[in-house]
């Protein structure tokens, strides 16, 4: 029973972990999707590898978002000069 409770309490303190990271700034992207997937991703915890896998590609879908944006503003303005 000990032991259990043990686990729950660690799983918890690392879903809380994970939801600090999600809030990490863009430019600290490469460096959060890195430690997402060295340290966290090859859990056998489902709840967590689920969580780590939902912060990884919301932030590799704003990266790739950012991307087309920054390419779109660069084709207009070749255009219309």
């Amino acid at each position: 029973m000990f032991i259990w409770v043990a686990l729950c309490v660690q799983i918890c303190s690392v879903k809380k972990t994970l939801h600090c990271l999600e809030a990490i700034h863009m430019s600290q992207s490469g460096a959060l999707l890195t430690l997402l997937v060295d340290q966290f991703l090859h859990t056998t915890h489902l709840a967590v590898a689920r969580l780590c896998d939902m912060i990884a590609c919301r932030r590799v879908e704003m990266l790739l978002a950012e991307n087309v944006q920054v390419r779109t503003l660069s084709w207009g303005d070749t255009f219309t000069n």
